[in-house]
């Protein structure tokens, strides 16, 4: 994880690396959650059968 220099890994930088690895993971965690939602947002839209200009029941507008 990167050069740690002539002293070793102290327990500061040890501490941030944690913290970055923690927030990436959250990131990546945050982005498959959207996009899943995503999907299905795109799956029950698909499946509410026809709209009204595809044949079906016509607005009471």
């Amino acid at each position: 994880l990167g050069n740690w220099g002539e002293g070793g890994a102290t327990l500061l930088a040890q501490g941030s690396t944690i913290v970055q690895i923690v927030i990436a993971l959250v990131l990546v965690g945050l982005s498959l959650s959207i996009a899943y939602m995503g999907i299905s947002n795109i799956r029950s839209a698909r499946d509410t059968g026809a709209v009204a200009a595809d044949g079906g029941k016509p607005s009471d507008d």
